[in-house]
């Protein structure tokens, strides 16, 4: 959603100048709507199982909200992709206020 994401950077901006002063670069990556696999049924519960979220022997239970699971496989992915390429990454939810000092 673009609007968020310009909303972050306004909200954000002395934070993200700071960042790219040392070399971070920022981008965007659409998460997982945990409603969306909520929806999915017994497949959005397969997925959650292949994240590592959840254990289908115990019928899917979680403590977590689905907006929770979404997040969660949304970060696992995000954290795979930084381990394949050998690299650091920060993620920030949209909703993050940033300390102008970091």
């Amino acid at each position: 959603q673009p609007e968020r994401w310009a909303a972050f950077k306004a909200r954000n901006r002395q934070a993200l100048d700071a960042l790219q002063s040392v070399g971070v670069t920022c981008r965007v990556q659409s998460g997982i709507d945990g409603a969306d696999l909520h929806l999915q049924g017994p497949a959005g519960l397969r997925r959650l199982h292949e994240f590592g979220l959840i254990d289908l022997g115990n019928a899917g239970i979680s403590s977590m909200s689905w907006g929770s699971l979404g997040t969660a496989a949304s970060h696992r992915l995000l954290w795979k992709e930084a381990a394949a390429v050998n690299r650091p990454l920060l993620v920030f939810e949209d909703s993050a206020c940033l300390d102008p000092s970091l």
